[in-house]
C-alpha cells in the first residue's frame, strides 16, 4: 500500500438540515441520510487547484472522480454522498478511488476527533461553529432570507480548506496501515450485517410495554417526555412517601442500587424506576437498530475507529448522544427482558457467520510482555489459561479444571483477568461480585490480592518499572511521556504533573487531565499491543479475501460473513491468518476459538 499522491486527493464537506428532533446526535447516519427530512443544502470541494461552495445540483462532481476524498468525519460525509448518488444528485459514474477521515488521523495523533479542537491543536487555527449552531431548524432558503447566506457559504469553505490542510499537513504522520483499518472499520459498518427484522420489531414491542408498565408506577409522570428518572421528582415522592433517597441516584450507585433493593417490594415506584431504567436504555438501543435498517433488512453501523486512547475502536456515531445510538461492540451478552438483541443480527442468506474469539488475549500477552516463561510452558501445555495458572499455583493437577472445580475455575478466573492491573481488595472484591458472583469478605479479597502480587513478581517489578518512569516524566516536566509498544507505535501521554504524590496526564490534546499510576500505564499497553494483533489480523483477512467480510469486532471478538459452501476450509485459514500476522509478537501464545452461526451471539 502506498501513499495517494496529493494531486489525487480532494476534500469535501457537506452543510445538512438538522433540528432538535431530527438530529445525526439522534439516530444513525443511514437513518439520517434516508429520513423523509433529509436536506444537504451546500457543498464544498477544496484541494491545491479547486476551491468551490455551493449548491449539490450545482456542483462539477467530476472532481471527486478517481479521487481520494477526504473528509472530516468521513463515515458521515461519504453517507450522504451516496445517499445524493442515490437520489441522482451525484451522477452514477462519479466513482471515488476511496475515501480517508480527518478525524481518525487526528484521533490518531491523539487530538480530539471535531474538526474545531483538530485545527486549534495541529493548525494553530481558531474556528467558530456558531454559524453551524445558529442553522438548526433553518433551512439554505431561510439562511438567504437571514442575511446568513454569505457567512454560510464561507464557514462550509473553511470546514473543506481545514480538512485539506490537516491532511496535507499531518498525513504522512498517519501509518499507512493505520489509514487501511481505518478503512476497513468504515467499510464494514456501510456495508453492515443481516437484521432479523421480524425480532427487532417483537423486541421493540416487549421493551416498550414493560417501559410503559414502569411508567404508569410512577405517579409524578404520565409520558415519556415527562423525565420520569429526574431526581427532584424521584426526591419529592420519597419526602411524600417518607422514605430517603441516596445523593446519588445513578445507576452505578452501589446506594442507588441497595436502595433499589431495600424499598422496592413495599414502594412499586421505586421498582419502577430500576426496571424503566434499564429497560428505556436497551429500548433505544433496538430502537435505533431499527433505524439503520434499510428496505432490504440489512443494519448500516458504525464504529469510531480510535475511540480510546489505547487505539481500541468504540461503538457508534461519533456525534451521537447517550442512548441516541446503537454500539455494535457493546450489546448485552445474553438475553434481557426476553429480548436477545445480539440474536438480532444474522448471516446473510448462503453464508455464515465466523466469530473467533481471541482467547483471554490481554493475560496472554502480558505474561508474554513480562516473560513470565515458567507460566508460559506450562500454558502452552495445558492450552487454557485459567487451568495453567491454577496448576502453576499447585491449586490444581487434574486435566479439566472447570468441570472438576467450577467454584475455584471463577475464582481462578477473576484472579486472572482482574488484578494483572494493580487493582486494590476492594476493587477485586466489587468485580468478583459483580462480574462472577464470587462474594468475597474484605480479609479474603485483600488475602487473594496479596498472594498474586507476591506470586508474580515479574508484572509487579513491571507495574513499578513504569511508575518510576512516569514520576521522573512528571518531575522533569516533559511535554510527553511515552511507551513504546513492540508492534512500533507509541503510547503518549501529555502533560506529565503532580497533584499532591499522584501523576495524572492528557491522553488527548484538548481533553480533562486524568490520574495514572504503573498499573493503569500496564492495562493500556497490554490494550494498545493486543488492539494492533487484531487490527494486524482483520488487515491480512481483508488482503487475503476481499470477497469475505470483517464486519466488526467485539471486545476480543472478530466477526467475519464468508460462504456457507466454504465455511470450513475458509474459517481454518481466517484463524490462521488471525494468529499469526503480527511478527513483531512471535512467541506470544495467541489463540483463536470460533463458532461458524448463522444467528449472531456471544460463543
Amino acid at each position: 500500500m502506498e501513499q495517494v499522491p496529493l494531486d489525487q486527493c480532494i476534500a469535501i464537506d457537506f452543510e445538512t438540515y438538522y433540528d432538535d428532533e431530527y438530529s445525526i446526535r439522534k439516530t444513525s447516519q443511514w437513518g439520517y441520510v434516508h429520513d423523509e427530512r433529509f436536506d444537504a443544502y451546500l457543498v464544498a470541494i477544496h484541494n491545491d487547484t479547486a476551491d468551490w461552495v455551493g449548491d449539490p445540483k450545482d456542483c462539477d462532481w467530476s472532481l471527486c472522480h478517481d479521487k481520494l476524498v477526504l473528509a472530516h468525519n468521513a463515515g458521515f460525509d461519504s453517507s450522504v454522498f451516496y445517499r445524493l448518488q442515490a437520489m441522482g444528485v451525484v451522477p452514477a459514474d462519479i466513482v471515488p478511488k476511496g475515501w480517508a477521515c480527518t478525524a481518525d488521523m487526528a484521533a490518531y495523533l491523539r487530538v480530539k476527533r471535531d474538526l474545531k479542537t483538530a485545527v486549534r491543536v495541529l493548525l494553530d487555527r481558531k474556528r467558530s461553529k456558531a454559524v453551524r449552531s445558529n442553522m438548526k431548524g433553518k433551512t439554505y432558503a431561510d439562511a438567504i432570507a437571514a442575511g446568513m447566506e454569505d457567512e454560510l457559504v464561507e464557514y462550509g469553505g473553511d470546514d473543506a480548506r481545514d480538512c485539506w490542510d490537516l491532511w496535507s499537513g499531518f498525513r504522512d504522520k498517519w501509518p499507512l496501515h493505520e489509514q487501511e483499518t481505518s478503512r476497513i472499520l468504515r467499510d464494514g459498518g456501510r456495508y453492515g450485517i443481516q437484521a432479523d427484522v421480524d425480532l427487532v420489531d417483537a423486541g421493540i414491542k416487549t421493551l416498550s410495554k414493560i417501559r410503559d408498565d414502569a411508567l404508569i408506577a410512577m405517579p409524578w409522570s404520565t409520558t415519556h417526555e415527562d423525565k420520569p428518572l429526574a431526581s427532584s421528582k424521584i426526591r419529592e415522592q420519597g419526602r411524600i412517601d417518607g422514605i430517603p433517597v441516596p445523593a446519588s441516584l445513578a445507576a452505578t450507585s452501589i446506594d442507588a442500587q441497595n436502595w433499589e433493593d431495600k424499598y422496592s417490594d413495599e414502594f412499586p415506584w421505586v421498582a419502577a424506576i430500576r426496571n424503566y431504567r434499564r429497560t428505556n436504555t436497551f429500548y433505544k438501543k433496538v430502537d435505533n437498530l431499527k433505524s439503520g435498517v434499510d428496505d432490504d433488512g440489512v443494519f448500516h453501523f458504525n464504529v469510531k475507529y480510535f475511540g480510546a486512547h489505547t487505539g481500541r475502536g468504540s461503538g457508534g456515531n461519533q456525534y451521537a448522544e447517550a442512548g441516541g445510538k446503537f454500539n455494535i461492540q457493546n450489546m448485552p451478552w445474553s438475553e434481557m427482558f426476553g429480548v436477545n438483541i445480539r440474536n438480532m443480527l444474522v448471516a446473510r442468506p448462503g453464508h455464515v457467520l465466523m466469530v473467533a474469539d481471541y482467547n483471554q488475549i490481554e493475560a496472554r500477552y502480558l505474561l508474554w510482555l513480562v516473560q513470565d516463561s515458567a507460566f508460559l510452558d506450562v500454558l502452552r501445555k495445558e492450552g487454557n489459561l485459567y487451568q495453567a495458572y491454577a496448576k502453576v499455583r499447585g491449586w490444581y493437577d487434574g486435566n479439566d479444571l472447570e468441570a472438576d472445580d467450577k467454584q475455584l475455575y471463577k475464582r481462578t478466573k477473576v484472579t486472572v483477568l482482574q488484578l494483572g492491573y494493580q487493582s486494590g481488595a476492594a476493587k477485586f472484591k466489587a468485580t468478583a461480585k459483580s462480574m462472577f458472583g464470587i462474594d468475597f469478605t474484605d480479609e479474603e479479597a485483600q488475602g487473594i490480592v496479596s498472594t498474586y502480587r507476591a506470586d508474580n513478581p515479574k508484572i509487579v517489578e513491571h507495574w513499578w518499572s513504569h511508575h518510576r518512569w512516569l514520576r521522573h516524566s512528571a518531575r522533569h516536566k516533559d511535554p510527553t511521556h511515552e511507551v513504546a509498544l513492540h508492534s512500533g507505535r507509541d503510547l503518549v501521554y501529555f502533560e506529565p504533573h503532580f497533584k499532591g504524590r499522584d501523576v495524572w496526564v492528557n491522553r488527548v490534546r484538548g481533553e480533562a487531565a486524568k490520574k495514572y499510576y504503573g498499573g493503569k500505564l500496564t492495562e493500556n499497553e497490554v490494550q494498545a499491543a493486543t488492539r494492533d494483533i487484531m487490527c494486524d489480523g482483520r488487515r491480512a483477512v481483508e488482503a487475503a479475501r476481499p470477497e469475505y467480510r470483517c464486519l466488526f469486532d467485539a471486545h476480543d471478538e472478530v466477526i467475519t460473513e464468508i460462504p456457507l459452501d466454504c465455511a470450513e476450509e475458509r474459517a481454518e485459514e481466517i484463524s490462521s491468518l488471525l494468529t499469526t500476522s503480527s511478527p513483531w509478537a512471535e512467541g506470544c501464545p495467541i489463540a483463536v476459538g470460533y463458532e461458524l452461526i448463522d444467528r449472531y451471539r456471544k460463543v
